[in-house]
């Protein structure tokens, strides 16, 4: 609930203009911007604590509560990415934009946890898979997103990518 509350805030404080009336805009400054910022560092690091080290690229999959979280933090990074040109303008706080940026951190970072809560590995990114996966999608087949440790002779087919 508490990243929910500070989203409502971001929202106010994006949706109104500094043109506005000074009690409008006095009430929309997500002021609480650097604490909730602090927040989202602090539970990565405690999230990150119980993790295996990056060893690859991450790709979005696992159990469903991971893929979920994968996709808000893809809804958060195109956040951050239009909040840019407010930033640039002037009209928005940067604490605000840097909430923004470890946001989507956090729930990459809670996606992996989610993952790993269930002993799901993370669907890692394969160089040679995603070749292979173009020529199969070519060729009408089914390709491969790896998931660490599985092989495409694992149950008959390729694994991964949620």
């Amino acid at each position: 609930m508490y990243i929910q509350h500070a989203l409502f805030e971001l929202g106010a404080h994006f949706a109104t203009p500094p043109t506005s009336d000074a009690a409008a805009a006095a009430s929309t400054q997500f002021a609480s911007a650097p604490a909730a910022t602090a927040a989202l560092e602090r539970w990565m690091d405690a999230h990150t604590e119980g993790l295996p080290p990056l060893t690859a690229f991450i790709l979005p999959g696992g159990t469903p509560a991971a893929a979920a979280l994968h996709t808000a933090r893809t809804v958060a990074r195109r956040a951050e990415r239009e909040a840019t040109n407010l930033v640039r303008a002037g009209g928005v706080r940067a604490d605000a934009y840097v909430f923004l940026n470890r946001l989507s951190d956090y729930l990459f970072t809670a996606a992996r946890a989610a993952n790993a809560a269930v002993a799901v590995a993370d669907c890692t990114w394969d160089k040679a898979a995603s070749a292979e996966t173009v020529d199969a999608a070519r060729a009408g087949g089914v390709g491969g997103v790896s998931r660490a440790g599985a092989t495409k002779a694992d149950d008959g087919a390729t694994k991964g990518g949620g």
